[in-house]
């Protein structure tokens, strides 16, 4: 690995780690062997410039947030780990340390975290933003949101800056 960010899980144990550095996904099997990995240096559908955050969808699908790029790609868990969806994302400019994006994904949903936006962005698997949360000037502004958690119920966001753990009703 060099610099892995984020890990995710899938419901066979499967554990993906985006190995930053190498600008690629590795995967591991639930005792901790290697099985493959995907992604390597690039703009073209299937490759990361940057993969910080990684999600896995009830159906298995695997997401990942593709910072320098600015983009969410979906691939396939088919262990070729086809690239499927590219959604292009008007966030995440620069290349800041903070800036790092986090993803959470349900069965219709997906969550983004662009922290120097100091939003939250809600969209559906394919691309469409349904809501922007986080802006404000009352106690629900958000102030480098980094890491996001959802138990089918509530978005649950780290906010960092202002110290606090903050939750959402998904409806």
């Amino acid at each position: 690995f060099w610099g892995p960010r984020d890990v995710a899980v899938d419901d066979q144990g499967t554990v993906y780690v985006t190995d930053t550095g190498n600008k690629r996904i590795q995967a591991f099997g639930p005792e901790g062997e290697f099985l493959g990995q995907f992604g390597g240096p690039g703009a073209a559908l299937g490759q990361l410039a940057e993969p910080v955050g990684i999600a896995v969808a009830p159906d298995g699908t695997i997401w990942v947030a593709d910072t320098w790029n600015r983009r969410i790609q979906s691939f396939a868990r088919d262990f070729d780990f086809t690239p499927q969806t590219e959604l292009p994302l008007r966030a995440w400019s620069g290349q800041s340390i903070t800036n790092k994006p986090y993803i959470e994904v349900s069965e219709d949903k997906i969550w983004v975290t662009d922290p120097e936006g100091f939003r939250i962005i809600e969209l559906d698997h394919s691309g469409k933003v349904l809501r922007v949360w986080g802006l404000s000037a009352d106690t629900s502004s958000l102030n480098l949101p980094f890491g996001l958690a959802f138990d089918g119920e509530t978005l649950w966001v780290a906010d960092s800056e202002n110290h606090r753990i903050v939750g959402y009703t998904i409806e």
